[in-house]
């Protein structure tokens, strides 16, 4: 399961640099008209007409397609992650550690401990999980994060 999990998380973030170029292309141009509408003094459209003019771009309709795609993604990972919940956290490699810290936490979490972005509260608490797991998983872990 956890390697499925972080196939789908792989697949989901790949398409995030299509995504947000084709992002930055339409909320430009939904604020362009504006803009121009605003220096001129002559504000008539509606956001209403802005968002029904923009929706048809292609750019538009292909970000809300790899929305979807990735959604399919987001959701397959989120039905194994529930799966693995299910099962007693008792497996001797940490799995259900490297999921909970690689995959729904946030990016924070999986800096190294003298990483400027992580935190006290998170080293004490990454390290504690880590002991919980013991042995020569939680080494493994450990060295990830030093």
């Amino acid at each position: 399961m956890e390697e499925k999990i972080f196939q789908h998380k792989e697949a989901a973030e790949a398409i995030y640099p299509e995504m947000n170029r084709l992002g930055a292309i339409w909320h430009g141009e939904m604020r362009r008209p504006y803009e121009a509408a605003v220096v001129a003094g002559n504000v008539v459209e509606t956001e209403g007409q802005r968002n029904a003019q923009v929706g048809s771009m292609p750019e538009c309709i292909e970000h809300e397609r790899l929305i979807d795609l990735q959604d399919v993604h987001w959701d397959a990972a989120d039905k194994l992650v529930n799966q693995m919940w299910a099962l007693p956290a008792q497996t001797p490699e940490g799995t259900k550690l490297l999921v909970l810290v690689g995959f729904i936490l946030g990016e924070e979490w999986r800096h190294q401990d003298e990483h400027e972005k992580t935190s006290y509260e998170i080293m004490r608490a990454r390290s504690l999980m880590i002991e919980l797991v013991g042995g020569e998983p939680a080494q493994q872990l450990r060295d990830q994060f030093a």
